[in-house]
């Protein structure tokens, strides 16, 4: 069991620490945690049968880290590492043979689940970009080019020269400024 849970802490990113039971300075935010992992799956569990729970999980644990704290407005995940969240890739952890096959298929079913659940996360943000793209090219008029990379391009230079007598401005004050000079 001890090989399970280390492998499966390792998948979903947990540092597991040991300390005495139900103490309130060394648990509290443990049991924090746990209050809301139990929200999560209470939240999330009309969708799902109880038997297949774990579906779950890291739905639940992404959404424990990522949530900002009421007070300072800042996920945990921010105050603790100052970026992003970084989404954990499931290939970077070796299945280790275990004792029983009921614990080997567990660990394999995980690995592939987070995988196949960040290749979704993936392609909804593809989705989102594009659609974003076509609300602004749409509000913005915007038009297809008509020329592609490769393709040959006169650009007409119309910067003013030095010592040039060419009018920069159509402020009428200083032309008259300019004529009265004259």
């Amino acid at each position: 069991m001890s090989v399970l849970f280390h492998t499966v802490s390792k998948m979903l990113g947990v540092k597991h620490r040991s300390s005495t039971a139900l103490t309130k300075k060394t648990n509290g935010l443990a049991e924090l945690t746990i209050r809301k992992l139990n929200a999560g799956l209470q939240l999330y569990s009309d969708e799902i049968d109880d038997t297949r729970v774990e579906l779950l999980l890291p739905l639940v644990e992404m959404s424990i880290r990522a949530t900002a704290n009421a007070e300072s407005k800042v996920s945990p995940f921010s105050i603790c590492h100052g970026f992003e969240m970084r989404i954990p890739t499931p290939t970077d952890v070796e299945v280790l043979g275990f004792y029983s096959t009921d614990s080997e298929h567990y660990a394999q079913w995980l690995k592939n689940s987070i995988k196949l659940l960040h290749e979704a996360v993936r392609m909804n943000k593809i989705e989102s970009k594009q659609k974003m793209k076509n609300y602004y090219d749409m509000r913005n008029k915007v038009k297809e080019q008509h020329y592609f990379v490769g393709n040959l391009v006169l650009v007409k230079d119309t910067r003013t020269g030095r010592n040039s007598d060419r009018i920069l401005t159509k402020n009428r004050s200083r032309l008259v400024h300019t004529w009265s000079n004259k």
